[in-house]
């Protein structure tokens, strides 16, 4: 549909996007849309301007606590499994930490020099502060030669 040239299309448009009654592939492709032409982002400006006054003259209102649950619900998502979903990905990034430490200190190891000094490396869970990953260097004897 060809909308630049019918005004009164344009000028729809831009308000059900200010308002956000917009939606689903028509409000994808008026941002496209957006993009490509200035008029139709000014226009769209001046509705949020138009319209800014009376959302800032509504009190906001808390909703029900079912109301979130079903939002939870149409998203297939609730807050018990965001958070497992979060400890695997934190756990999985400090075990891959921990790996590329160790790779690091095993490569650069043969190119230390050779002394009395031994060496320990720990790496530890910052919340719980255990260990999760050690590496222990003993001292070598001069060599003679």
């Amino acid at each position: 549909m060809n909308f630049k040239n019918k005004p009164a299309l344009h000028e729809r448009l831009a308000a059900e996007y200010a308002l956000g009654t917009l939606r689903g592939g028509a409000r994808a492709r008026f941002r496209r849309w957006l993009r490509e032409d200035a008029a139709l982002a000014r226009a769209v400006a001046e509705w949020e301007a138009r319209l800014a006054p009376m959302a800032q003259a509504i009190a906001p209102v808390r909703p029900p606590a079912r109301v979130w649950r079903a939002i939870e619900a149409s998203l297939g998502a609730s807050p018990s499994a965001a958070k497992d979903k979060g400890f695997f990905w934190r756990a999985l990034g400090l075990v891959a930490a921990g790996a590329a430490a160790a790779f690091v200190f095993m490569t650069l190891l043969p190119f230390a020099p050779v002394g009395t000094a031994s060496y320990v490396a720990v790496l530890s869970d910052p919340k719980t502060q255990k260990p999760v990953l050690s590496s222990r260097r003993a001292a070598r004897a001069p060599s003679c030669g």
